[in-house]
């Protein structure tokens, strides 16, 4: 049976699995892409990894529709190993919420991602910018990559005209018809993450994004390259050539490295009740961050409404073959144990997780 990793954002938080040193009522915390197959000190010293791989997603609002004491409304922001940045949906208070989080940083990024137009998914980006503006560090030659659903530009625009703000770095944006599938590629050049961007069901016109990293750097598996007579500077040729002759047999870069790895995908999707698009772009994912507006049993509600339930974020996420489905996107509904509080059952918010990670285990099964 696929054993598919199933998390709630306040699990992790109350596990203490977020880098930024904030307490546990502090909805900031970061999720880390490393796995079986890459460990730490492989990341650290970079042999396996290009600039654009995937390191770390945090949160910096989990909230449906308002926030709430504890939470606030939807924002995420995507690290790659080079240290740059793609923020999905940038919620009312989400620059507030940077602060607490000194990973993210607004200098570090490029691209802001929207997957619709509802106020508790933009209304912070207008103000974001205005900020980034005030704080300097990006000049002209700097354009921010703005990617979202038509109606985006001016949405931003019209509120920054009527509230005299101005910017002091172009934006690069990148209207999408919502109703149609769009194949972006490498966003910034070559070996580069890809970036693809699908119609998914909502109450209004909605995008969800699958973001793919480039393929890793081979590494070089120093006994067969010596065994093949490659060593010295002959290494240097063969890294930068791709190929070097020894004695008049062709030797190239891959028969001396060890298996690459694939590069990994991460499907991010807004709002949704039917995400089945991109159920094929997304195949395979390493993680899938997913809405759980609503609890197991409450499905009409949550489908007549453009939502999902803790069930039916499972369906998608199996259906995906994923290795890792984050729940976001909670009810306000849904209350959070305090701090003091010592019995987790008093906490209604983690039913959600039980349930999702129940059904996941028996759709599994069902699946054998």
């Amino acid at each position: 049976m696929r054993v598919m990793q199933i998390a709630y954002l306040w699990l992790y938080c109350c596990v203490c699995v977020c880098e930024c040193e904030c307490v546990c009522v502090c909805v900031v915390c970061s999720i880390f892409f490393v796995d079986a197959h890459n460990n730490a000190s492989e990341m650290a010293a970079g042999t396996l990894y290009r600039a654009a791989q995937l390191s770390r997603l945090t949160f910096l609002g989990t909230s449906a529709g308002c926030p709430t004491k504890q939470r606030n409304v939807t924002s995420h922001v995507l690290t790659f190993s080079n240290g740059r940045q793609w923020m999905l949906d940038c919620g009312e208070a989400t620059q507030h919420q940077m602060l607490h989080c000194p990973e993210v940083k607004g200098s570090r990024l490029d691209a802001i991602l929207i997957t619709h137009l509802h106020a508790d998914h933009v209304l912070g980006l207008p103000g974001l910018l205005a900020t980034l503006s005030m704080a300097g560090g990006r000049s002209e030659s700097q354009p921010l990559k703005v990617i979202g659903p038509t109606g985006l530009r001016r949405l931003i625009e019209t509120i920054l005209e009527l509230t005299f703000s101005y910017l002091t770095f172009p934006i690069d944006y990148h209207e999408l018809d919502p109703l149609e599938t769009h194949e972006l590629g490498p966003m910034f050049g070559p070996d580069t993450p890809e970036l693809a961007a699908y119609p998914i069901k909502h109450a209004v016109p909605c995008l969800g994004y699958v973001i793919t990293e480039s393929p890793p750097t081979p590494k070089i598996d120093a006994a067969r390259a010596k065994a093949l007579g490659v060593s010295g500077p002959l290494l240097g040729t063969l890294r930068r050539e791709g190929s070097v002759t020894i004695e008049g047999q062709l030797v190239h870069l891959e028969d001396v490295c060890h298996a690459a790895l694939p590069p990994r995908k991460v499907v991010l999707l807004g709002d949704t009740s039917d995400a089945s698009s991109l159920h094929a772009a997304g195949q395979g994912c390493h993680t899938v961050v997913h809405e759980a507006t609503l609890a197991s049993g409450m499905e009409d509600q949550a489908v007549a409404n453009g939502h999902s339930t803790t069930n039916m974020a499972v369906d998608t996420a199996l259906a995906l073959g994923a290795s890792r489905l984050i729940l976001t996107h909670i009810s306000p509904r849904y209350a959070v144990a305090s701090p003091e509080e010592t019995t987790p059952a008093k906490s209604t918010d983690l039913v959600l997780l039980d349930e999702a990670r129940n059904a996941a285990t028996a759709r599994s099964s069902a699946l054998e």
